[in-house]
């Protein structure tokens, strides 16, 4: 298949032997491509395999632009913990003091839980029927209602800090909080406070209502057949604080240029290279 030959790509373009061989191993899980960024300092190396697109076979390019998917939570986190630093959140209050009558048993369950995933809360990724209806419906953009409902529809994994469990509802949860708190949408809160601060020209939220798989985009695919079905979306359903939901079978992942999305809809995307300033 195209995407494995990694040995030519090396061949024609060179580069650092450590990170071709990270390339070559990655490969052959079985991604159609991939691509890295290493700084050291002001030294900077990249590297790139495979397929962006399969369709068209455009390859790889070490400055395509990837969906971040869960990636997402670390900026909600950096988010909240901004809000911690200025002191308009409490890691220890209780989930209720900031969404009161939203989150059951929210008075036990406190913001450091929703941040290390020991809320007990049930993830609404964890729901076969949402699932479903997600895969059928790839491009409708759920509300916080809407996604909460199908988490509190389900009893709690455990009781709030006596375990672990990865939750998209947590972040859920800390997205409606920061929002609140600021008044501000995330896409908005995430370009002011930690994209534009950093130079990061590339890390942004997208519509995920759009589409866009031309060049300078990685094209998002799903396990499949022998062609790698492209995944309907690497976003979450709504909420982009958790900036996860599995993907689909059929349609190409939606994306749009910085600037354009709205407030709450979509995950962020970003790109190796993102980090140069």
């Amino acid at each position: 298949m195209p995407w494995t030959t990694v040995g030519q790509w090396a061949a024609q373009r060179g580069g650092n032997p450590v990170l071709e061989d990270v390339a070559r191993r990655m490969m052959a899980v079985g991604p159609p491509g991939y691509a890295a960024r290493v700084g050291a300092g002001p030294r900077v190396t990249r590297t790139a395999a495979g397929l962006a697109d399969i369709s068209t076979g455009r390859r790889m390019a070490a400055r395509d632009q990837f969906e971040a998917g869960s990636n997402t939570k670390t900026f909600t986190a950096v988010l909240a913990l901004q809000l911690v630093d200025r002191g308009q959140l409490r890691l220890d209050a209780p989930v209720s003091r900031y969404l009161p009558q939203v989150v059951p048993n929210g008075r036990n369950i406190t913001v450091r839980m929703l941040l290390n995933h020991t809320s007990g809360l049930f993830s609404y990724t964890g729901d076969e029927a949402f699932m479903a209806g997600l895969a059928s419906d790839p491009q409708r953009v759920w509300t916080e209602a809407e996604l909460l409902a199908v988490a509190f529809a389900h009893e709690p994994n455990f009781a709030p800090g006596t375990g672990w469990s990865y939750s998209n509802t947590n972040y859920t949860l800390l997205g409606m909080i920061i929002e609140k708190l600021t008044g501000k949408g995330l896409p908005e809160l995430v370009r002011q406070r930690i994209a534009a601060p950093l130079g990061l020209r590339h890390t942004y939220f997208a519509d995920p209502r759009a589409v866009h798989t031309g060049p300078g985009y990685a094209h998002g695919y799903g396990p499949g057949s022998p062609a790698r079905s492209p995944a309907t979306s690497t976003r979450p359903p709504g909420r982009s604080a958790a900036g996860a939901a599995p993907p689909g079978p059929s349609s190409p992942p939606p994306t749009t240029s910085p600037g354009s999305s709205p407030p709450c809809c979509g995950a962020s995307c970003s790109r190796p290279s993102s980090s140069g300033r």
